[in-house]
C-alpha cells in the first residue's frame, strides 16, 4: 500500500499527514528494530525514498511481520548480523551498509513476495558478496540477475518442493558462485575469487566465477545428460550425474597444467579453471567434461541446481599416517528433502585415505571473515566448516552415506 502517489524524495512524510505507519516504523514496533536500522542506512533509503522504494520496504516489513515460519525471523536476523562486509577483509573500500539487505530491497522493487518467502531472503543473502566485492557494473548485473534467478525458480517444475526447503538448503541452492580457488599459480588467467581481495571484482571476474541465469535456465529446459529430464528423486539424479561424468570414465577428460584452452578470451590451463558456465559449454560442445575434481564439482553444482537440488562443495584432505597433508579432493554434498539430510554419493565415500580432514564450503552468508585470506589451504578463513579434522573413512561413509541431518550442518 502506498499512501501517496508520489512520495517526496526528502524523507518519510510525517505520520500525522499520512495517517499510516511507515514500513520501518512497523518493523521497529514489531520487534525488528535492528532490521529497520539496517534498512534505513541503505543508500537508496538514507536520502529519502520513492514510491517504489516505499512499496518495497512495505513488502519486506510484511515478510517479517506476517511470517508464520520461525525460520523467516532467523534468516532476517542472520542478514542483519552478517550482511555488512568487513573492511579488514579487502584491500580496497567496500560498502559500509548491509549489502544483503540492499539486494533484498532491489528484488522487492521488481517482484512481489509470498508469505514465508525464504527463497528471496536466501537469494539476497548469498548475492550480497558480489555487491561487497563488485564495481558499479557488477552491482547493476547482480541486482538484475538476482531477480531473474527468482523468476527462474518460481517457474521451475519442482517449485512446490523448492519453496518448502529449509533455509540452509535454500542458501545452498541459490549460491551460484565458485569456490575460493586455492593458489594463484594454478592458472595464468588469475580470475579466481582469491584475486578480488586486492582489487574490486569487475564484470569479467563476475561472469567467470558464477553460474549465470541463462546457463541455469538452459540446463532446466535442455538437460545435459540423456535421461536426466525424467528423473525427480535427488538420489537418482546425483547417481546419474556421478556415473556419467566419472573421472577416468569415457565422458571425462582429465585436465593438465601443461595444456591450455581459450576461456572467455583468455588462454587458461585445462584444470582448476573454476568457470561453471564454461564447464557446461564444454560438455555441450564436446559431449564430455574437462578438468579435475574441482572443475567436476562446479559442473555438478550447475547441473544439480538446475534440477532444484541444493549442493555444497564437500572438500577433503587426504591425511598421511602421521597426520600431515597428502592431497585433496572436492565434490558435492547434496540435500535429500525426504530425509532432511545431506549426502555424498557412494563413489565419493568409497575413495580416499583411511584418515581424512572433512570440510564443507559455506555460502557467503556471514560476510565478515568469509573473504579473509589466511593461506592457500584451507583457502579463505571463513569459507569452510570443518566437520572433522581427522575422520576415518568409515566415519565419512557412516555419516554422509545415509546423510548428515540438516540441523547439524553448520554453514552459518
Amino acid at each position: 500500500m502506498t499512501p501517496t502517489n508520489a512520495l517526496t524524495p526528502t524523507a518519510f512524510l510525517p505520520l500525522i499527514v499520512r495517517n499510516y505507519p511507515d514500513p520501518l516504523t512497523r518493523l521497529g514496533n514489531g520487534g525488528y528494530e535492528d532490521l529497520a536500522t539496517h534498512l534505513r542506512a541503505l543508500p537508496e533509503i538514507a536520502d529519502g525514498i520513492s514510491g517504489a522504494e516505499w512499496d518495497a520496504l512495505d513488502d519486506i516489513a510484511d515478510l517479517g511481520l506476517a511470517a508464520t515460519n520461525p525460520e523467516v525471523r532467523e534468516a532476517l536476523d542472520l542478514m542483519v548480523s552478517g550482511g555488512v562486509p568487513s573492511a579488514a577483509d579487502y584491500e580496497y573500500p567496500v560498502p559500509h551498509w548491509n549489502v544483503q539487505l540492499q539486494v533484498l530491497l532491489r528484488t522487492a522493487k521488481e517482484l512481489s513476495f509470498d508469505r514465508n518467502d525464504e527463497m528471496v531472503i536466501a537469494n539476497s543473502a548469498v548475492n550480497g558478496l558480489w555487491i561487497a566485492m563488485g564495481d558499479v557494473d557488477v552491482d547493476a548485473r547482480v541486482f538484475e540477475d538476482s531477480v531473474r534467478v527468482i523468476e527462474i525458480f518460481r517457474a521451475h517444475p519442482r517449485y512446490e518442493r523448492i519453496r518448502d526447503y529449509p533455509y540452509r538448503a535454500l542458501l545452498a541452492l541459490f549460491w551460484r558462485g565458485t569456490d575460493w580457488d586455492s593458489s594463484p599459480d594454478r592458472g595464468p588467467h588469475q580470475m579466481g575469487l582469491y584475486n578480488y581481495r586486492q582489487a574490486p571484482l569487475d564484470l569479467d571476474g563476475y561472469e567467470w566465477n558464477f553460474i549465470s541465469p541463462a546457463v541455469l535456465e538452459d540446463l532446466i529446459l535442455n538437460p545435459i545428460i540423456p535421461g536426466l529430464g525424467g528423473l525427480d528423486d535427488p538420489n537418482e539424479v546425483v547417481d546419474l550425474i556421478e556415473n556419467h561424468f566419472m573421472i577416468g570414465g569415457p565422458n571425462w577428460v582429465w585436465g593438465s597444467y601443461d595444456e591450455f584452452i581459450m576461456i572467455n578470451g583468455r588462454m587458461t590451463r585445462t584444470r582448476n579453471y573454476s568457470n561453471p558456465d564454461f564447464a557446461v559449454a564444454y560438455v555441450r560442445e564436446n559431449g564430455v567434461g574437462l578438468g579435475v575434481c574441482g572443475d567436476q564439482a562446479h559442473l555438478f553444482h550447475a547441473v544439480c541446481k538446475s534440477k532444484g537440488i541444493p549442493v555444497l562443495t564437500f572438500y577433503r584432505k587426504w591425511l598421511n599416517p602421521d597426520g600431515t597433508f597428502n592431497d585433496g579432493h572436492g565434490n558435492v554434498l547434496y540435500y535429500d528433502p525426504v530425509v532432511d539430510s545431506w549426502k555424498i554419493h557412494r563413489t565419493q565415500w568409497e575413495m580416499g585415505t583411511p584418515r581424512q580432514m572433512v570440510m564443507i564450503v559455506k555460502p557467503p552468508t556471514v560476510l565478515p571473515g568469509w573473504s579473509a585470506w589466511v593461506d592457500p589451504f584451507p583457502f579463505g578463513s571463513g569459507q569452510y566448516w570443518t566437520w572433522n579434522a581427522d575422520a576415518t573413512k568409515e566415519q565419512v561413509q557412516e555419516t554422509f552415506g545415509p546423510g548428515l541431518p540438516n540441523d547439524q550442518l553448520e554453514i552459518y
